[in-house]
């Protein structure tokens, strides 16, 4: 564009036309104003607060004065990569599982693989769901 407005002496609307694009967009110039005393801000809050996610911030923020919307602190925390850490997995039980001893004799040992089951009687019962016979 100013390579055509400059070297070949096109007007602003003639080299607007060549490459296609309208003057508008040419003339643009943004109203965002400097974010470099949110971005210290919002950082310090996430190195104290690292738990808290950008909403949470957002109200830490409100509350210390400085009102915005719900937009901007979304898109600088996205811009800056800010997340809440994602916590660990449970840690799983190391070493192999012993084979299951077999009893000496029958019905020394007894397995329970089902929660419910009824009685000759029609009455029901509950393996290890705290409540024992019911009527």
């Amino acid at each position: 564009m100013t390579w055509a407005m400059d070297q070949r002496d096109y007007s602003q609307r003639q080299a607007c036309g060549l490459v296609g694009m309208q003057s508008k967009t040419f003339c643009y110039a943004s109203l965002r104003l400097d974010d470099t005393a949110l971005r210290h801000r919002r950082r310090a809050l996430t190195a104290e607060r690292r738990r808290f996610g950008c909403r949470r911030l957002h109200i830490l923020l409100a509350r210390k004065g400085l009102r915005l919307n719900h937009k901007k602190p979304f898109r600088l925390y996205r811009q800056e990569k800010l997340g809440v850490p994602k916590r660990s997995s449970r840690k799983r039980v190391l070493g192999t599982r012993l084979p299951m001893v077999l009893p000496e004799a029958p019905n020394r040992r007894w397995s329970l693989d089902y929660f419910s089951d009824a009685i000759n009687n029609g009455r029901r019962f509950q393996a290890g769901g705290g409540r024992q016979l019911q009527p």
